[in-house]
C-alpha cells in the first residue's frame, strides 16, 4: 500500500467546529477530516484508515465529507475507500469508568464498507513543525501521552507505530509496526503514535479522550490510573439529548436551501459556546482592536440568546455583565466600548422569563441603572436608535413583570422617543447570514453565529414599542411559497407566522402568546411592510389576505394551494 498522501511533518491543525456539553460548554473542536483537539491541548488525535488499495488519510483524500448529525453539536466525517464509506462521529459527554468519571470526547469510527479494513487512532503534536512531545505511547488500549492517558481504545491495539511524526504514514505503508507496548521520547523531531486495530464490516470502534480536570493541579491526575472498561453514551443518544434541551425554541422554516437547519444549528452551538465568548468580550486584560466593537458584539450575543429563547446562558451572561457595570451606569468592556444596551437585553431577556425570581436580587437595580444611563444619552456605543429603542421595550415588559412599573414607564418613553421605525429592507442581511452559515460544518466563532442569527431574525420578526413588523427581509424569490416561523422571543411574547399563497397574493396568519409582562388589553400592532406597506392588523393572533407583492405575479404557486377563501372561511 502507498503511504498517506498528507505524509508531512509541517502540517498544521486547522480550527474545527466546537463539541462540549451543556455543563461544560465547549471542550474541544474537530476540524476538517475529523481531527480531534481538546481546548488548550498541544496535540490532536487523527484516523487512518487502511483499505485494499492503501492508507486513506481523511485530512488529505477528496472524497470526504463532514456534516453535523441531527444539526447538533455531533461531527461526522465521512470518508470514501474501496468498497464504501467508514464514518468517523465525534462529541462530548460524560463518561465513566472505574474510579472515575467525567467529561470527554468520545469518537466511533464505523466501517460501512462490504470489506475489512484497519483503522489507526493517530495521535501527533498540532503543528507538525513544532518541538513535538515528550514522550507517547501505545499500552494496551491506552495511548498515553507526556505520562498521562490521553486516548483509551474500547479494545486493546493490535498494532502499534511510534516514533518521529513525519514518519509514520510510510511505516505503516511499509508494515513497520509491532505489537504494543511501543514508546517513542520526543527529541529534536516532532512525534508521534499510532494504534491500529482491525474493524469488520459493520463494526465499530469506540475511543475515549478524557478532558482534564479544570483549576489547580491534584496531587493526584483523576485519569492516570484510567485503562480499564469505561462507558459512555453513542451518538444517538448525544443527539438526542441536544433535541431535547432545544425544544420549544424559536424555529424557522424559508424556501431558501441554506435555510434547512440554521437555526437548530446556530442555537445549539450557541448553548455550548456563549457564556465563554462572553467572557472574553469582557475581560479587560485582551488587547484592544483598532476600533471599538465589543459593545456591539456582546449585543448580538445576548440579542440572539435572548430571541431565540436560550435562557440557561443567558442569565451567567447578565450577571457577569451586571457585575461589569460601574457605580455611573457604564458597562465597560474589553476594548473600552460601553455595552450597556447589551446589558438591558440580557437582563430583560432573564428577568421577562420564568426564572425571573432566581435573578431578581442581581439584575433589577443594574437594569434601572441602565435605562436610567440610555435615558440621558449615553451608554449605546456603536448602537443603531432602532436597536437601543428595541431594546428599552423588551426591558419595559421584564420590568412590569418584576413590579418595577416606574422604570417600565421611563423605558417606554425613551424607546418611544428614539422612534425606530420601519428602516427598509432586511434581504440582503437575511441571505447573506443564511449564506455565510450554509455548509453545515461552517467554523463560525459564537458572535459570528449570533450576529447571523439576529439577521435572520430581525428581518422575520422585528418589534417595536407598538407592536411587530413580520417578514421585513422577505425576498422576491420567496413568493408563491410558504414561510413558517415559530416561538421568537419579543417584548410581547412568543410569535410565530405563516404565508400561505392563494394564487398571486399571500394570507398571513400570526399569533402571539403573551409574554408575562405584557399586557393583555393591550395587543400587538402587525405590520408587514415589505410585502403590503397599505394593510396592518392588531390581536394576539389573526389572519388577513394580503396584496400581491411586487413581483408575485410570476411566480408559480405550489399544487394545492386552491383559490382565495370566501368571506368567513380560513386561510389554514
Amino acid at each position: 500500500m502507498a503511504p498517506v498522501p498528507a505524509d508531512d511533518a509541517a502540517r498544521s491543525t486547522p480550527p474545527g467546529l466546537p463539541v462540549g456539553t451543556l455543563d461544560d460548554g465547549a471542550v474541544a473542536t474537530v476540524g476538517p477530516g475529523g481531527v480531534v483537539r481538546l481546548d488548550g491541548a498541544d496535540w490532536v488525535l487523527e484516523w487512518w484508515v487502511g483499505a485494499e488499495d492503501r492508507w486513506h488519510d481523511p485530512t488529505a483524500d477528496a472524497a470526504v465529507r463532514q456534516t453535523l448529525v441531527d444539526d447538533s453539536p455531533v461531527v461526522a466525517t465521512a470518508m470514501r475507500v474501496p468498497g464504501g464509506d467508514v464514518v468517523h462521529r465525534a462529541f462530548a459527554a460524560r463518561a465513566q469508568a472505574a474510579g472515575w468519571s467525567g467529561t470527554a470526547v468520545v469518537v466511533e469510527v464505523e466501517n460501512l464498507t462490504a470489506v475489512p479494513v484497519a483503522l489507526a487512532l493517530v495521535v501527533r503534536p498540532v503543528d507538525g513543525d513544532g518541538t513535538g512531545l515528550r514522550s507517547v505511547a501505545v499500552d494496551g488500549p491506552a495511548m498515553v501521552v507526556d505520562g498521562r492517558p490521553a486516548v483509551l481504545l474500547s479494545r486493546p491495539a493490535a498494532r502499534a507505530v511510534a516514533g518521529d511524526v513525519a514518519g509514520l504514514a510510510g511505516r505503516l505503508a511499509d508494515g513497520d509496526d509491532a505489537p504494543p507496548p511501543v514508546e517513542v521520547v520526543g527529541g529534536a523531531a516532532p512525534v508521534g503514535a499510532a494504534a491500529v486495530v482491525p474493524l469488520a464490516h459493520t463494526a465499530v470502534a469506540r475511543v475515549l479522550v478524557p478532558v482534564p480536570t479544570p483549576g489547580p493541579r491534584r496531587r493526584r491526575d483523576p485519569v492516570a490510573g484510567l485503562v480499564g472498561p469505561w462507558t459512555a453514551p453513542d451518538a444517538a443518544a448525544v443527539g438526542a439529548g441536544w433535541a431535547t434541551h432545544t425544544a420549544g425554541m424559536a424555529r424557522l422554516e424559508l424556501p431558501e436551501p441554506a435555510a434547512a437547519g440554521f437555526l437548530v444549528r446556530a442555537e445549539r452551538q450557541l448553548l455550548l459556546t456563549s457564556t465563554a465568548a462572553a467572557a472574553g468580550l469582557l475581560d479587560r486584560r485582551s488587547a484592544r482592536p483598532d476600533a471599538p466593537h465589543g459593545a456591539v458584539d456582546l449585543l448580538d450575543l445576548v440579542d440572539a440568546l435572548l430571541r431565540c429563547g436560550l435562557e440557561d446562558p443567558l442569565g451567567p451572561v447578565a450577571a457577569a455583565l451586571a457585575s461589569s457595570q460601574r457605580l455611573r451606569g457604564a458597562v465597560p468592556v474589553g476594548d473600552g466600548s460601553d455595552a450597556t444596551v447589551a446589558l438591558v437585553v440580557a437582563a430583560a431577556g432573564v428577568l421577562g422569563g420564568p426564572r425571573a425570581e432566581r435573578w431578581l436580587d442581581e439584575l433589577v437595580g443594574p437594569l434601572a441603572k441602565a435605562v436610567d444611563r440610555l435615558s440621558r444619552g449615553r451608554g449605546a456605543d456603536g448602537v443603531d436608535p432602532a436597536r437601543t429603542a428595541a431594546a428599552l421595550a423588551a426591558a419595559a415588559a421584564a420590568l412590569r413583570h418584576v413590579e418595577q412599573p416606574d422604570v417600565a414607564v421611563l423605558a417606554d418613553e425613551v424607546a418611544t422617543s428614539l422612534a425606530p421605525g420601519w428602516t427598509g429592507p432586511t434581504t440582503g442581511r437575511v441571505l447573506g447570514a443564511l449564506d455565510a452559515a450554509a455548509p453545515a460544518t461552517a467554523a463560525m466563532g459564537a458572535v459570528d453565529r449570533a450576529r447571523g442569527v439576529v439577521d435572520v431574525l430581525d428581518g422575520l420578526v422585528a418589534w417595536t414599542p407598538d407592536g411587530l413588523r413580520l417578514c421585513d427581509g422577505w425576498a422576491v424569490s420567496w413568493a408563491g411559497q410558504d414561510v413558517e416561523v415559530y416561538d421568537v422571543r419579543t417584548p410581547w411574547g412568543a410569535a410565530g407566522f405563516a404565508l400561505r399563497w392563494h394564487e398571486t397574493r399571500p394570507a398571513l396568519l400570526w399569533e402571539v402568546v403573551p409574554g408575562p409582562g405584557a399586557d393583555p388589553e393591550r395587543p400587538p400592532t402587525v405590520t408587514v411592510d415589505r410585502i403590503d406597506p397599505a394593510w396592518s392588523g392588531t390581536g394576539w393572533d389573526g389572519e388577513a389576505l394580503l396584496a400581491a407583492p411586487k413581483g408575485a405575479a410570476t411566480a408559480v404557486p405550489p399544487a394545492g394551494n386552491g383559490d382565495v377563501p370566501g368571506e368567513g372561511e380560513s386561510f389554514s
